[in-house]
């Protein structure tokens, strides 16, 4: 007998199993079924752009956001709005869900549109939708006057107006250590 495998071997059905799936599927035919295709829900999704700025307003990233509609997380039947973004410090997704933050969404017209949107509304245009650009496209531009924060690294702290983020650390909670001596250290609260 042969220690090899072949994925022949791992996909072969007894006649029951193959039975019992065929029925599977009749039965599921009544409710919908699921099918391969090329959708991709991320690169599919509305999208805005938001300009991280550092306090000059000098940029030091653009980062997208796609948009959902999804279910309060008290009232699953009350449609929300969630903005998924990425972290620039540790590049993980950041959700601002409407019944967790305070946010704005107002459709702009591609003509109006700030420029750093209008940059990136024009390059998803070409390369995700396939089409040209319209200046009666309408694109969503956020707001929030809550600040948001990196819920992986905490060190992304922002304020979010008309598209533009900005660092916020006017409150919330620090630490700073004197050092006194050696080996003694007191820390206060900011």
């Amino acid at each position: 007998m042969s220690d090899n495998v072949s994925k022949r071997d791992i996909f072969h059905m007894s006649a029951s199993q193959a039975q019992a799936g065929r029925e599977m599927w009749k039965k599921t035919e009544q409710h919908g079924r699921l099918t391969q295709s090329s959708f991709n829900a991320e690169e599919m999704a509305p999208k805005t752009w938001i300009l991280y700025a550092n306090q000059k307003g000098e940029e030091i990233r653009t980062i997208e956001c796609e948009l959902y509609v999804v279910g309060r997380a008290s009232d699953t039947s009350e449609a929300i709005m969630m903005a998924v973004a990425m972290c620039p410090k540790c590049h993980q997704h950041v959700h601002v869900r409407e019944d967790n933050k305070t946010m704005h969404l107002d459709a702009v017209s591609y003509r109006k549109a700030p420029v750093h949107i209008k940059v990136n509304w024009r390059y998803h245009c070409q390369t995700v939708l396939g089409r040209p650009v319209s200046d009666s496209d309408l694109i969503q531009v956020i707001s929030s006057p809550e600040t948001w924060t990196c819920d992986y690294c905490k060190r992304w702290r922002v304020k979010v107006y008309n598209g533009i983020a900005k660092d916020d650390h006017s409150k919330g909670v620090g630490t700073i250590y004197v050092h006194a001596r050696a080996s003694e250290g007191r820390s206060i609260e900011l």
